[in-house]
C-alpha cells in the first residue's frame, strides 16, 4: 500500500513539471505566432493590398489563374504522358479552390457587417454589392432555368470545393500513375 502512494507522490511532480513544460511550450508558440502575424498582416499584406475589396480581387484573380493553368496542364498531362503535370494541375485546382472559399467567407464576413438593418436599411453600399455580383452569377449554371439539375446548382454555389476535390483526384491519379 506504501508503494502506491509513494508512486502517486512522485507522479504529482513528474505531472506538474510536464504541465509546466507544456504552458512554457504553448507561451512560446504563442509568442512567434503573433510576431509573424503581425510581420505579415502588419507590414507586408497592407504593402500589397489596402482593403478588404482589393484582397477579394487579388484572390479572385489567383483563382482564375490558377484554374486555367491547371485545367491546361490536365491535356498536356496526357499528350506529353506526365503524370507530374496532372499532380501538379491538381495542386493549382487546390489552390483556386481554397482561394476560392477564402474569398466566401470574405462575403460571409463582409455582408455580417451590413446585416443591421436600421444602420444599413438597403443593405451593403452599391460598390460592395457590385463585386458581390460578379462572384455570385445565377445565371452561369443556367440556373434560371428549371432543368439545371440540383447538385450542379450545389457545386457551382460551392465551387471553392468542387475545385478542391477535382484537385484531389488528380492528384491522386497523378501519383498512382508515376
Amino acid at each position: 500500500m506504501q508503494s502506491t502512494r509513494q508512486s502517486g507522490v512522485m507522479a504529482k511532480p513528474v505531472r506538474a513539471y510536464l504541465m509546466g513544460v507544456i504552458d512554457r511550450a504553448a507561451n512560446a508558440y504563442d509568442g512567434i505566432e503573433a510576431r509573424v502575424v503581425r510581420s505579415l498582416f502588419g507590414r507586408m499584406l497592407p504593402s500589397t493590398v489596402r482593403t478588404r475589396m482589393d484582397l477579394i480581387i487579388l484572390f479572385r484573380r489567383l483563382v482564375k489563374v490558377s484554374a486555367l493553368i491547371g485545367v491546361v496542364l490536365v491535356p498536356a498531362a496526357g499528350v506529353l504522358v506526365s503524370p507530374k503535370l496532372l499532380t501538379i494541375s491538381g495542386m493549382l485546382l487546390e489552390l483556386a479552390g481554397l482561394a476560392r472559399i477564402f474569398i466566401d467567407e470574405e462575403w460571409e464576413d463582409i455582408t455580417a457587417l451590413y446585416a443591421n438593418e436600421a444602420d444599413f436599411p438597403y443593405g451593403p453600399p452599391s460598390h460592395i454589392t457590385r463585386e458581390m455580383f460578379k462572384d455570385d452569377n445565377p445565371d452561369a449554371m443556367g440556373e434560371l432555368a428549371d432543368d439545371v439539375e440540383t447538385m450542379a446548382r450545389h457545386l457551382y454555389w460551392r465551387r471553392g470545393l468542387a475545385l478542391v476535390l477535382i484537385g484531389f483526384a488528380l492528384q491522386l491519379i497523378g501519383t498512382a500513375l508515376s
